[in-house]
């Protein structure tokens, strides 16, 4: 039945009518043109952090209009380094952000209050335990595991990091990066692109923990990710699926029902948003099955990523998005055409964000009067 073009007006029925709404969005090439695709020499990260796309000003209005409105939980996620993503987002207060696909993260600060301050003494094998980021200049930001955890790193990292050092000599224009959680060869400005796709092929071999007697990487907790112009080795514990449901558990944790999810992104580590989505949709279609909630078993939440274009009208919808940009194969449920689109549909969402919280206050009881009769007669 393939994937279908996004319909606007369902999103924004099933937004207005939702208690709790969680937004989840990449950045780049999602809510930002993708500039690393485009063709420059460069010379190193630090030239390549100096070359970041910019955000249009709408879209961080927008996103700032729907974190003001109380219902709703907003979380930016995205591969770069945490202070690159703070530069974007700072100006937005209360915004929910992730870097490095997940390792760092300021939750939404609706969120924040009630977050659990794990630390390798109170949990040392928890290995999503939040702890404070060591040597974070950034403050409020957390880092996914332990300091115990992330001393074991050294040696998959140093051995990562000498491959890929050749590679980058033997590719002009490819980069290394070394962030907290990875280890990165980008290629994304290199414009023998064909060329670059088959040596990045063959990285990917060597560096592939499954890809059995070549493999470097054998025996290591990492996995490999093959995405736009870039080859990455990373925790196979750390990843942009993590870090949407420990927000999702958190939101839930604190007595509150989901009944809006709208999750958009555009690259390979974006589908894993989507699973992660999915598997929270499946499991609490379980639960309410388990509680016997008769009045719910018509929400079937598990339908979301597989239903057909026609199976999906206005009565049997669970109010659950999965999005990406441009139409491909996609475990997302719908796509939009452009960052262009993303940032109209924001539009519509703030503007109705803006409309719901006038309703409410209109809708509450004038105390005016009553005030000022109390204060006439506290004046007599």
């Amino acid at each position: 039945h393939g994937i279908h073009h996004l319909n606007f007006d369902w999103v924004c029925n099933d937004f207005k009518a939702a208690k709790t709404r969680v937004i989840f969005l990449d950045v780049e090439g999602t809510l930002a043109p993708d500039k690393r695709k485009v063709v420059r020499p460069i010379i190193s990260q630090k030239v390549m952090n100096e070359h970041l796309p910019s955000l249009d000003p709408q879209v961080l209005e927008s996103l700032q209009l729907l974190v003001n409105d109380r219902p709703n939980y907003v979380t930016v996620l995205s591969g770069r380094e945490k202070s690159v993503v703070d530069k974007w987002f700072r100006g937005v207060p209360g915004i929910g952000m992730c870097a490095e696909h997940g390792f760092y993260s300021l939750w939404p600060e609706k969120l924040q209050p009630k977050v659990p301050e794990w630390t390798s003494e109170s949990s040392p094998d928890a290995p999503l335990a939040v702890a404070a980021s060591p040597g974070s200049a950034t403050c409020g930001w957390k880092c996914m595991v332990s300091e115990t955890s992330l001393a074991t790193d050294e040696d998959w990292k140093t051995i990562a990091e000498a491959l890929m050092q050749q590679y980058a000599k033997r590719v002009q224009g490819s980069i290394l990066e070394n962030k907290g959680s990875s280890i990165t060869w980008n290629y994304t400005k290199v414009s023998a692109a064909l060329i670059c796709k088959e040596i990045a092929l063959q990285l990917e071999r060597y560096l592939d923990p499954n890809g059995g007697a070549d493999s470097l990487m054998q025996g290591y907790p990492v996995r490999v990710s093959h995405g736009k112009g870039y080859v990455e080795v990373m925790r196979k514990d750390v990843d942009k699926g993590v870090a949407v449901r420990q927000i999702l558990d958190e939101i839930v944790a604190q007595h509150k029902e989901i009944d809006f999810i709208l999750c958009i992104g555009d690259d390979m580590s974006d589908e894993l948003m989507y699973d992660a989505v999915a598997k929270f949709a499946a499991d609490q279609e379980q639960k309410q099955e388990q509680m016997s909630m008769s009045s719910l078993q018509t929400r079937k939440m598990t339908r979301w990523v597989s239903k057909t274009f026609e199976e999906n009208d206005n009565e049997d919808r669970s109010g659950f998005y999965s999005v990406t940009v441009g139409r491909k194969a996609s475990k997302a449920g719908y796509y939009v055409q452009d960052v262009g689109e993303v940032s109209e549909l924001l539009q519509r969402l703030a503007s109705q964000a803006v409309k719901s919280k006038m309703s409410r206050f209109s809708s509450m009881p004038a105390f005016s009067h009553a005030k000022g009769s109390d204060d006439d007669d506290s004046d007599s």
